[in-house]
């Protein structure tokens, strides 16, 4: 099975106490961004995640720093004023060890990224129709992780030489289930 490619998802980050209509800068590590501050002292801005060194399943620690910039448009200077947090962020990925397995054999799989407390299915599927399910258990931690060994193939023997898996926290396959992985899996016959 390959890994199929990700994206950083976007963070929302949320800001009260500043003063109103100043600028605060929004940085750390790969996020970057600004906002500006409502009436009410509070701010919502969306800025892109940040993308892992790593492409396999990971999580690490992120610190966000928010700096008040001022108002350009009274002329207002920057408070001085800043805050810190911190958060995990996680790819969304999947790992099998070994890659090359016969279908008979169990394989350690590894997920990262996937919804906290929710279950991991496999949907093998050929030709649009789903020939296996399998499920991995509920992920655990904020980035939802999960490792798990199971059969590389849950269906008993395979009809074909390959499918294509979407990993996806649904019991039922959606094809446009989110978040998910696509992939391949060609059979190995030893």
């Amino acid at each position: 099975m390959n890994a199929s490619a990700f994206r950083a998802a976007p963070v929302t980050v949320r800001g009260t106490g500043w003063l109103p209509g100043d600028t605060v800068k929004l940085s750390g590590g790969q996020l970057s961004g600004t906002a500006t501050v409502g009436a009410d002292g509070t701010f919502v801005q969306t800025i892109s995640g940040a993308v892992l060194g790593t492409s396999g399943p990971a999580q690490q620690p992120e610190t966000l720093t928010a700096t008040d910039e001022g108002n350009a448009a009274d002329n207002t200077p920057a408070t001085g004023q800043s805050a810190d947090t911190n958060f995990l962020v996680a790819n969304l990925a999947f790992s099998v060890n070994p890659q090359e397995a016969s279908f008979k054999r169990k394989v350690t799989f590894r997920f990262s990224g996937f919804l906290p407390g929710r279950a991991i299915y496999a949907h093998y599927v050929h030709r649009g129709r789903v020939a296996a399910v399998q499920s991995f258990g509920r992920t655990s931690g904020a980035c939802g992780l999960l490792r798990k060994r199971e059969l590389q193939y849950p269906g008993g023997k395979p009809r074909y030489d390959s499918y294509t898996v979407q990993f996806d926290d649904s019991r039922s396959y959606r094809r446009g289930a989110l978040p998910r992985i696509v992939t391949k899996l060609t059979i190995v016959r030893y």
